[in-house]
């Protein structure tokens, strides 16, 4: 029984990323091995292949035990864009924390300048010579605007940066798409041109 099992893995070919029992040897001997069985063992060790040698561990790329290589291939640039992604979200988040810290700060003690200031023109009103000091809050109301304008800007930058990330990620997905079409496309064309020079 097991030179037939060895016979019919013999038979078996990849079709779109997915291994089968192929020809008329393959068709008259499944009444006498298990055919699943064997295929099913096939595609295993040409996942874990395939996995291996784009540098991932099929157990890492949560495909179940029906995936194909495509199935394979697909999850593991999946999870290296995944990995890029959250490294550069990463990147971007400490380049970010930095300035919207300085800026905090300085308006904090804006803030606790301002307070200060609004306490000493409760006193400077009812001298003659406030008007110095209206104005001088007037300078630090004006200033503590335009570090919330800063803020705003800031705000305003990382959500156009995080939506030019998702465009960034939606183009890579779609070259992606068309470039395993193209390596479908240029398999089968392969197969077909094999399988023409089997029939000379």
């Amino acid at each position: 029984m097991s030179i037939l099992n060895n016979w019919y893995e013999d038979t078996i070919q990849e079709k779109d990323g997915r291994y089968k029992g192929s020809g008329f040897n393959a068709w008259w001997m499944k009444p006498f091995v298990d055919e699943q069985a064997i295929e099913s063992r096939v595609q295993g060790a040409r996942n874990r292949e395939t996995a291996i040698g784009l540098g991932e561990d099929l157990s890492d790329l949560n495909v179940g035990p029906n995936a194909s290589t495509l199935d394979v291939r697909g999850a593991a640039i999946r999870k290296n864009r995944e990995r890029t992604s959250a490294s550069e979200e990463k990147a971007h988040q400490r380049s970010m924390q930095l300035p919207l810290a300085q800026l905090k700060a300085n308006t904090d003690a804006t803030n606790a300048q301002l307070e200060l200031t609004r306490e000493t023109n409760e006193t400077a009103r009812l001298d003659s010579n406030n008007q110095f000091a209206l104005q001088y809050e007037r300078m630090l109301q004006q200033d503590k605007q335009a570090n919330l304008a800063r803020l705003d800007e800031l705000a305003y930058r990382k959500a156009a940066d995080m939506r030019e990330d998702r465009r960034y990620n939606e183009a890579l997905e779609r070259q992606d798409r068309k470039d395993r079409q193209a390596s479908i496309q240029t398999l089968v064309m392969g197969l077909a041109n094999l399988g023409a020079a089997f029939a000379l």
